[in-house]
């Protein structure tokens, strides 16, 4: 799990330093080219060193911020809680030294904050690993060290994105991927790409049709599963689309987003959920399970307190 100071308003908060920043580099950027370029003239000296060295910070405390909004997200291992309190600790000296400046002590105050929620994350997780570990890939060996029978998986969306590397990293660990999605074209693409990528692979990649816009197919989808598999070991719900045209709808007159992320995938997991529970009975403990892809915008954009259940539609 990325590491997220434990707050939603963390990325607000990073937005906010980083205008700062930019706005202090700016002045001292200024300054520095002021003193070397009129004050070399008038009294035969260069920018003084303190300007300097609150340059230097300034792009130091940009580059560093780089690396706290990135990090979290795209580099998880090198994003340790105890990495990013021990930044954000450098950062308030950074912008200590530099408080002297207007907009560096509105800077100054805002790496305060994010510094005091870092530690109160640190003490709250102290007992705990900085990252989780999803089930591990169960795969039954042969003697000879040939794979008899591979863990099963369903990745929605599996042909880009997050499906798709998931289905990657799945097939190259010998497990069997069903790609639901609803272009065979896509998935056969997919399919011949991760093959020539992994051809020491044990496992199997097969497309299935899945189309979540459309209620009334993804029975058949179900069903197309169930006749051709004798388990299923996780099922991964990562299809889903963000800001379609207004007013874009499913075939069942659902708001598109609401039907295709949330409605489509929940039948698919209900209607696959027994065949879940019987493989989990003759399954390693935690390894059957159903997972939900969701995005970090949502704690940043969902609305205030909740949602509104009456307008799900977004017809008011």
């Amino acid at each position: 799990m990325a590491f997220d100071l434990g707050s939603p308003f963390i990325f607000p908060l990073r937005i906010a330093q980083v205008i700062f920043a930019i706005i202090v580099l700016g002045i001292m950027a200024y300054v520095v080219n002021w003193f070397n370029t009129y004050a070399f003239f008038l009294f035969a000296s260069s920018s003084p060193s303190q300007a300097n060295f609150l340059l230097f910070t300034s792009i130091w405390t940009l580059l560093v911020l780089v690396y706290l909004i990135i990090a979290p997200v795209r580099f998880q291992s090198f994003a340790h809680k105890y990495a990013i309190l021990g930044v954000e600790s450098g950062l308030d000296v950074c912008g200590a030294s530099e408080a002297g400046v207007a907009f560096s002590a509105f800077e100054w105050l805002l790496f305060l904050i994010s510094t005091a929620m870092a530690a109160m994350h640190c003490w709250n997780t102290k007992d705990s690993s900085n990252t989780t570990h999803g089930p591990a890939i169960e795969v039954q060996h042969q003697p000879g060290g040939t794979i008899s029978s591979p863990q099963v998986f369903i990745a929605t969306r599996s042909t880009s994105g997050i499906g798709r590397e998931l289905s990657k990293i799945l097939y190259a660990h010998h497990a069997k991927v069903y790609l639901a999605t609803c272009s065979p074209e896509k998935a056969s693409a997919t399919i011949e790409t991760l093959k020539k990528a992994h051809p020491e692979s044990k496992g199997g990649l097969v497309f299935l049709k899945l189309d979540l816009d459309d209620l009334t197919t993804i029975k058949a989808s179900a069903q197309e599963f169930l006749s051709k598999e004798a388990r299923l070991g996780v099922i991964c719900n990562n299809a889903g689309v963000m800001l379609p045209p207004p007013h874009s709808k499913t075939k069942q007159g659902y708001e598109l987003q609401l039907g295709t992320n949330t409605i489509g995938p929940f039948l698919l997991t209900k209607l696959l959920t027994p065949f879940l529970v019987k493989t989990a009975k003759i399954s390693t403990p935690g390894a059957v399970r159903a997972v939900w892809v969701l995005s970090s915008a949502a704690r940043t954009f969902a609305p205030v307190g909740s949602v509104d259940m009456g307008n799900l539609d977004f017809k008011k």
